[in-house]
């Protein structure tokens, strides 16, 4: 599968309360938002619609 970038964005994870993330990466695992690296790394967030 190829990587497809938007504006520099190559990661996804999903926020699960308290700071923290699953980050989508290789391994998966929890980060910690609250880190200088995701700091000045987060590009965005968002919530889904309620259906």
């Amino acid at each position: 599968m190829d990587k497809i970038s938007a504006d520099g964005v190559s990661h996804v994870g999903i926020y699960v309360g308290d700071g923290m993330m699953i980050a989508a990466g290789d391994p998966i695992g929890y980060s910690n938002l609250n880190t200088s690296y995701w700091q000045s790394h987060l590009y965005g967030f968002g919530r889904l619609p309620a259906q």
